[in-house]
């Protein structure tokens, strides 16, 4: 035990200067190694200390007053070694409970930060998704009020072009039958003859009518005058034919109208819809990329931590060492010799009959 617990010593003493060299008993060797280096000591007080080692030579009972006083000194001096090795191991104790403390809190707070990256990956990829469903309502929406816009523009194309006939019809009606018929003048069949291809009259009057056109009102017969009274006819029903025709389109046009008017909202809605899903998307991903940070930060900081706490674990327990091999060593080799009982001596007869 001795020998390891001097080796000890003179390793923890190192670091406060060499012992001085000169000849001591083996078994005192790490006592005079601690008290050579009691730095709270001046040099004559060690040298004195180092002097009175030799009262634990002696028995405990047989020693000099002056020298229980010196072991008395001597055992204060190394309890101080005691006390100064116990101090570094509570104090890197300490140091490893900090450090081993940060490293459970690093540890939490590394897998909460990787459960709120995957988290924040979650919400990026919903993000992204309904990004997607956003961008395609938008192009629906956008091919419904195409189709709901080429019905309307069909429809009012339709109307206008009903309306231009009949105005057309009416103002040839106007100027090249009636009135004529009201001022008795013949009328001008080759003025007729583009619309009257286009009434519901019997074939027979439309080849009837040429004829009839040149005569005035005295000099037409009974014929002529069914044969005008027929066109008449024919051209008013063409007329009504046509005002029912806009009126019928108007309701046409106002429902494609409307329906136009909704296209636009729905579009515009789904535009929103898409905006606002872009935001999310962009703001997803910001907080996933502060989430990576916040990840890579948290085990950064643990490789940073784990030498650190490996060097601390090292002096820990190398301090711890130093102690119980100093207490087990060099205390201990003091302490038996402190209470070194005399030696029994073998009478003479005893020797002899041996």
């Amino acid at each position: 035990m001795a020998p390891r617990g001097n080796k000890r010593a003179e390793s923890a003493q190192s670091l406060q200067g060499s012992p001085k060299k000169q000849k001591v008993d083996p078994k005192l060797a790490g006592i005079v190694a601690t008290l050579q280096d009691a730095g709270h000591l001046n040099e004559h007080c060690r040298e004195m200390l180092i002097t009175m080692t030799m009262g634990l030579a002696k028995a405990k009972a047989e020693r000099h007053p002056a020298q229980t006083l010196g072991v008395a000194m001597i055992e204060e001096t190394l309890q101080d070694a005691k006390a100064k090795f116990a101090e570094a191991m509570a104090a890197s104790h300490d140091e490893l409970s900090n450090l081993e403390a940060s490293s459970s809190i690093l540890l939490v707070r590394t897998t909460a930060a990787d459960a709120s990256l995957k988290e924040k990956q979650a919400v990026r990829s919903a993000a992204h998704a309904s990004l997607d469903v956003a961008k395609q309502a938008v192009v629906t929406a956008e091919k419904a009020l195409a189709e709901v816009k080429e019905l309307q523009r069909q429809s009012v194309a339709s109307v206008a072009a009903l309306e231009k006939e009949k105005a057309t019809l009416e103002a040839a009606f106007q100027e090249h039958l009636k009135t004529p018929m009201e001022t008795n003048q013949i009328l001008a069949h080759h003025f007729l003859q583009p619309f009257v291809n286009k009434l519901d009259l019997e074939e027979s009057l439309k080849m009837a009518l040429p004829s009839s056109c040149v005569k005035t009102k005295e000099q037409r017969g009974s014929f002529d005058d069914l044969v005008i009274s027929e066109l008449v006819k024919a051209w008013n029903k063409k007329i009504a034919l046509l005002t029912k025709s806009i009126e019928d389109e108007a309701p046409v046009v106002s429902e494609r109208k409307a329906a136009e008017l909704t296209a636009e909202a729905s579009l515009e809605g789904t535009q929103s819809v898409e905006q606002t899903a872009a935001a999310e998307l962009e703001a997803a991903r910001t907080a996933e990329v502060e989430a990576e940070g916040e990840v890579c930060k948290a085990k950064e900081e643990s490789a940073e931590l784990g030498p650190k706490l490996k060097q601390v674990v090292d002096k820990h327990s190398s301090h711890k060492a130093i102690l119980e091999d100093y207490v087990a060593g060099t205390l201990a080799t003091f302490e038996a010799l402190r209470d070194k009982a005399p030696v029994e001596e073998v009478p003479a007869a005893a020797t002899a009959g041996a």
